[in-house]
């Protein structure tokens, strides 16, 4: 299956073990859950894939953090999302998701950076600097802001940030923007300050990055930023700092 869309354990002692922990913990603040539930996954938001042994036909399940509701008797378990009727139905999407979005986007636009395992144990302004060079490199190497999903990619592991963390980097990612001289750089910057506005729970820049702001909104009118979502956002947060 294509590892970059797929959130399936694929060793089995993984599945074993997040199964026992599940059943011993709960899950995602729900206090149980159910032994006809076998987990076979879960993506980086803590939603977990499964199958429910009290459906017929093998179906691939889904527990969204957000809204999906989990106990150890099945009847209680509120907002299973059914995600396939089968296992292999489940696979078959993966692949077409990944063939679709392959002949838009090559592999080497994706966003898969090494540095951010270290930026995300460390939360210090030059490894997030560091951070930036590797994706916003490729970013505007591959011009990836013209490719179907390539702003989606940018930087998305961000989300996976404390809300913390990603709030003591708003500051000097703000001075990363406002160094950033071609195009292809300085949206992404904008991506970078977006996703950790996102993570940090955030609609403004810390005001002593007041300055930066001021920085950014003036070199942002040398720039068509008109289809770039993230602007909007990233706009609205540095005109209330």
């Amino acid at each position: 299956m294509p590892e970059i869309y797929s959130d399936v354990f694929t060793n089995p002692s993984c599945v074993i073990a997040f199964n026992l922990d599940l059943r011993k913990k709960g899950w995602s603040g729900s206090p149980g859950w159910p032994d006809s539930f076998l987990a076979i996954g879960q993506d980086p938001g803590g939603n977990v894939l499964f199958f429910d042994a009290n459906t017929e036909g093998g179906a691939v399940w889904l527990a969204d953090h957000e809204v999906s509701f989990a106990a150890a008797d099945p009847s209680e378990c509120v907002d299973m999302e059914k995600q396939a009727d089968s296992f292999s139905a489940y696979i078959a999407q993966l692949w077409q998701r990944y063939l679709d979005d392959e002949g838009e986007l090559p592999t080497g636009a994706r966003d898969r950076s090494d540095e951010f395992k270290i930026l995300r144990e460390h939360a210090h302004p030059l490894l997030l600097e560091n951070y930036f060079e590797e994706s916003a490199t490729r970013y505007e190497a591959y011009q990836s802001w013209t490719r179907r999903r390539g702003d989606n990619e940018l930087f998305s592991a961000v989300r996976n940030l404390g809300a913390e963390a990603a709030f003591e980097l708003l500051m000097p990612a703000s001075e990363i923007a406002t160094r950033q001289q071609t195009y292809g750089r300085f949206r992404a910057a904008i991506g970078l300050l977006d996703r950790l506005l996102e993570a940090s729970e955030q609609t403004s820049i810390p005001p002593e990055a007041a300055s930066s702001a001021v920085e950014i909104l003036k070199r942002a009118e040398a720039f068509n930023l008109d289809n770039c979502h993230s602007w909007t956002v990233v706009k609205r947060a540095l005109i209330r700092s």
